[in-house]
């Protein structure tokens, strides 16, 4: 795991550091009918963890990736240098709360991770 990566889009998503960016865990870059932006900006798109990363990354959004989920993912795990099961478990949190998780609680997550080495949605009441 890049600690330095994973607290670089833990602050961007807690600083709402790119503007038009919301925040969703269920998307990995879209703004879908009924999708909620978590940020409470109302932005043009969402993203999750992985969509962030991205975002964060390439210092640019890049609207392409609605389609393209797997760029998103192939992507965000390299920069942050996530094992395969690492990724698994920060990226697709429990099905039944994965739509509901907030910018804080992602932000947690991400922030206890880069700590602890372990990604436990359960630090943040998931």
């Amino acid at each position: 795991m890049n600690k330095e990566n994973v607290l670089k889009v833990a602050d961007a998503i807690e600083n709402h550091s790119i503007p038009k960016l919301g925040f969703n865990m269920g998307l990995f870059y879209a703004k879908r009918e009924g999708e909620t932006d978590h940020t409470g900006h109302n932005c043009g798109t969402v993203a999750c963890i992985a969509g962030w990363a991205y975002t964060v990354e390439r210092g640019k959004m890049n609207r392409n990736l609605v389609a393209a989920e797997n760029a998103a993912y192939n992507a965000a795990k390299k920069w942050l240098d996530l094992s395969a099961s690492e990724a698994s478990a920060l990226f697709y949190p429990r099905w039944e709360v994965r739509h509901s998780v907030t910018t804080q609680q992602a932000v947690t997550v991400l922030r206890n991770f880069a700590e602890t080495g372990e990604v436990d949605w359960s630090v943040a009441n998931v």
